[in-house]
C-alpha cells in the first residue's frame, strides 16, 4: 500500500513541476520582448462640441509623469498629440482644443502619454461639431406682441426653441447711443426704455446646442417693425 501512495505522490511531483515549466514558458513568451509601460488611465473624461472645433477635459489623480493627451479617429488613422503641461500630483485637470473639425460627427479614442513616451488605454467617446449648415437652420426666437409707449418698447415673447440661450436687441436710445437688451430664455415680457421709437431695432437669438457647447449661435439679425 505505501509503495502505491509512493508512486502517486511522485507522479503529481512531476506533474506539478512539467506544469509549472509549462506555465513559466508560456509567460517568457508572453513578455519575451519586455514587459509593456502604460501611462497612467485617464480617471475622468468631459467632452464639449462647438463651432468646428471640440473641448476636452482629462482628469487625473496623482499622474505626475503624464506630458500630452493623444486622440485617434478614422480607425486611428488620423492622430493629434497635444502636450499638457503638468500639474504634479494630485487630483489635476487638462483643458485641449481640437481646431479644424468639419461639421460632423466624430468617434474617438483618446489617452495619455507620459514622459517615456508609454501610452494608457484607450477611452472611446463620440462628439458632433457644428457649423454652417447648423447656423443655416437657426430660426429668432418670436414675438407674440409688441408696443412702444412714448419711448418705452414693450415685447411679449413666445415661448423659446429648445437650447436657446438668450435674445439680443439692438437699438438706438433717446441719447443717440447705440444699446443692447438681453432677454434671457426665461423671460416672457422685456421692457426697455428710452427708446428711440425712429430708429432701427434689430434682435437676434442665440443657441447653445446639447446645452454645453462652447460655443454660441446666432440666427441672422431681423427687424421689430413697429
Amino acid at each position: 500500500m505505501k509503495k502505491y501512495i509512493y508512486i502517486i505522490a511522485l507522479f503529481l511531483s512531476l506533474w506539478g513541476v512539467t506544469s509549472c515549466d509549462d506555465a513559466y514558458s508560456s509567460y517568457e513568451d508572453f513578455i519575451q520582448d519586455g514587459e509593456q509601460s502604460y501611462s497612467p488611465v485617464i480617471d475622468s473624461l468631459d467632452v464639449f462640441s462647438g463651432n468646428e472645433r471640440i473641448k476636452i477635459v482629462a482628469g487625473f489623480n496623482n499622474a505626475p509623469n503624464v506630458k500630452a493627451l493623444k486622440v485617434t479617429w478614422k480607425s486611428g488613422d488620423s492622430i493629434r498629440i497635444m502636450d499638457i503641461e503638468n500639474k504634479g500630483i494630485g487630483e489635476q485637470y487638462y483643458d485641449v482644443i481640437l481646431d479644424n473639425f468639419p461639421e460632423g460627427i466624430y468617434l474617438m479614442r483618446i489617452a495619455s502619454v507620459d514622459k517615456f513616451d508609454n501610452t494608457s488605454l484607450t477611452q472611446l467617446f463620440s462628439v458632433r461639431t457644428y457649423g454652417d449648415f447648423y447656423i443655416s437652420n437657426l430660426k429668432n426666437r418670436k414675438i407674440d406682441s409688441k408696443s412702444l409707449n412714448g419711448n418705452t418698447l414693450v415685447l411679449n415673447w413666445k415661448l423659446p426653441e429648445q437650447y436657446t440661450e438668450k435674445t439680443v436687441i439692438s437699438y438706438t436710445n433717446t441719447e443717440g447711443d447705440e444699446a443692447q437688451y438681453t432677454v434671457d430664455d426665461e423671460e416672457n415680457t422685456s421692457t426697455i426704455e428710452n427708446v428711440d421709437g425712429n430708429s432701427k431695432i434689430e434682435y437676434q437669438t442665440y443657441f447653445n446646442p446639447e446645452g454645453k457647447s462652447i460655443d454660441l449661435f446666432s440666427s441672422l439679425k431681423e427687424s421689430i417693425e413697429l
